[in-house]
């Protein structure tokens, strides 16, 4: 008989946190209009999240595609190295997050 899928809270909390701020970010830039690439990386930054929650492997390959192609962008622009490093923070926090819990280790789990 399978066993049920289980996360560790840890993962679910800053899921759940990620997709609220992402929300929020989302909204705010609907309403000042702001150019529709930070639109769509907006968008990707809810959607991957939820699909996690969904137990889908590709949704961490998508986010990690998304923090990279950001990434990108803010050394095009000249941001400072520090802050680059402080956004891909959150897809290195995601990738230990799913590597955490004996039992309820999230990444063997992903499909």
């Amino acid at each position: 008989m399978n066993k049920p899928k289980s996360r560790h809270l840890l993962l679910t909390i800053y899921l759940l946190f990620i997709i609220v701020l992402n929300t929020g970010m989302f909204i705010f830039m609907v309403m000042n209009n702001i150019q529709i690439f930070f639109l769509i990386i907006s968008l990707l930054n809810i959607v991957f999240p939820i699909a996690l929650f969904m137990w889908k492997k590709w949704a961490f390959w998508g986010q990690l595609c998304n923090s990279i192609i950001i990434a990108s962008y803010n050394i095009y622009i000249g941001t400072e190295i520090v802050s680059i490093f402080i956004g891909l923070s959150g897809i290195i926090v995601l990738f230990g997050l799913l590597h955490i819990g004996k039992d309820r280790k999230a990444w063997p789990q992903l499909v």
